[in-house]
């Protein structure tokens, strides 16, 4: 979950960081939380490596990855390869997700499920038949569907090309004809 910024259940980055740093160390983290949490259950709260410090009493969160997916596909060709959109929880409990989208030229193999600490991929597919060249871009969100909680923003991407062949044999390239 590289594109993901906060500090994840079992990430080697708990518990990780320098409690005496030179200049001294800030009581809160970047969102305000306390900055020494026990994060690993050693009974010793330590700071974590980083902006954010892990809370083991967050409750079930969905974290996703990437947060844009770009497709490419020929005007007139066949639909791109399937891409995957990754869900984990944060926590070691499960988190509901849902995921709503209103794009005409994208489907998915699944919409919504629970999702614990292991990853769960979300095949993802467009279909461009019908649409011009051009780039679409469009926004899905995955969201707690208990509580209407957005987890993220997801940007889909799609760029529609025309190929732009040689006219005839009397001509070696395209800008000659």
């Amino acid at each position: 979950f590289a594109d993901y910024p906060y500090p994840i259940e079992g990430s080697p980055t708990i518990d990780a960081g320098n409690n005496n740093p030179h200049g001294g160390l800030a009581t809160t983290d970047i969102l305000g939380s306390n900055r020494s949490i026990d994060g690993d259950g050693n009974n010793i709260p330590d700071v974590d490596i980083g902006a954010y410090e892990y809370d083991p009493s967050w409750v079930a969160y969905a974290a996703t990855n990437p947060s844009k997916l770009r497709f490419h596909a020929e005007f007139g060709g066949s639909p791109p390869e399937r891409q995957f959109l990754s869900i984990r929880s944060v926590a070691s409990a499960a988190a509901n997700w849902k995921i709503v989208e209103e794009i005409p030229w994208l489907s998915l193999e699944n919409d919504q499920g629970a999702v614990t600490t292991l990853i769960e991929d979300i095949p993802v597919y467009v279909d461009h038949a019908g649409l011009e060249p051009g780039v679409y871009r469009e926004e899905l969100s995955i969201v707690d569907p208990d509580t209407g909680l957005l987890y993220r923003n997801v940007v889909v991407e799609l760029l529609v090309n025309r190929t732009h062949k040689v006219p005839s044999a009397d001509y070696d390239t395209i800008q000659e004809a």
